[in-house]
């Protein structure tokens, strides 16, 4: 699988969603360990109009990532 480049991420949201599913996500520790799952399930809002999305209350330090450049991921643990 090749790695997705950033032009991947610069279409409309739902379809980015939608072609995650199957990906592999990967991370290389600092100490080379190598660390891979595949993606089932994605979620997808379309923010600041979409009351479900953490961007609908605008600009924050925690949602700052949501208004910046495609293709980087915001991770919410709850």
């Amino acid at each position: 699988m090749a790695h997705l480049k950033h032009n991947f991420f610069v279409r409309p949201t739902l379809t980015v969603a939608r072609e995650l599913i199957g990906q592999r996500l990967v991370r290389i520790d600092t100490d080379g360990v190598k660390l891979a799952g595949i993606i089932v399930e994605a979620e997808a809002y379309i923010g600041t109009t979409d009351m479900a999305c953490h961007a609908r209350a605008g600009r924050t330090r925690r949602t700052e990532v949501m208004f910046g450049p495609a293709g980087i991921a915001y991770v919410y643990l709850t």
